[in-house]
């Protein structure tokens, strides 16, 4: 497996975990949008930041763009 591929599943777990717990604290007070929502909240935008940032390849990250 790919070290990159790896990074990108941590990436998208930690979001997920994250997500859960804002998401966790929201439900304990009784507010909309809860876990499941904040967590494909969260999981969604690190996806699309990870597909950004791979669709402009290695240049993105040396910031030379």
């Amino acid at each position: 497996m790919d070290y990159t591929l790896i990074s990108y599943f941590l990436r998208l777990i930690l979001a997920c975990v994250l997500g859960g717990m804002i998401g966790l604290e929201r439900d304990l007070h009784g507010r909309n949008a809860g876990i499941r929502t904040n967590m494909l909240v969260c999981v969604g935008a690190a996806l699309f930041t990870i597909v950004s940032i791979s669709a402009q390849g290695a240049h993105a990250l040396d910031g030379n763009c």
